[in-house]
């Protein structure tokens, strides 16, 4: 079993025995909620089957700087959007894997919950 899948296994088992589920129509839920402050920006749309939760919030944080989810295991989310920087990347090309350049800059990651469109690695 590779290192990534025993460490999936031995956390997706300590999330689900660690989180209070409560039921809901159609379904369960971590009940914790999280407060969104959101100021005078628009009221964001959230699903109602995937409700945002502290526990939700946290393995988010988690995930974004986790270096093992990158394929050589050398660089998180985090690495390229920087919080001190708006989220973004300072340099013209943001590097990568093998500290090679990619052939654009990390766009900043702010105010994505207003943003219908998807975006990942390809932009």
């Amino acid at each position: 079993m590779s290192k990534k899948i025993a460490i999936a296994v031995i956390l997706s088992t300590f999330l689900y025995l660690s989180c209070k589920k409560e039921e809901i129509k159609g379904g369960y839920f971590n009940t914790t909620p999280y407060v969104l402050e959101f100021g005078n920006l628009p009221t964001p749309v959230i699903p109602i089957d995937n409700p945002l939760t502290e526990e939700g919030v946290y393995l988010g944080r988690l995930l974004f700087y986790d270096k093992m989810l990158s394929s050589d295991e050398s660089i998180s989310c985090g690495s390229c959007h920087v919080q001190e920087s708006g989220f973004s990347d300072t340099s013209r090309f943001s590097i990568g894997v093998l500290g090679l350049p990619g052939g654009r800059q990390a766009m900043s990651a702010v105010n994505m919950l207003w943003n219908s469109n998807q975006f990942f690695w390809d932009g």
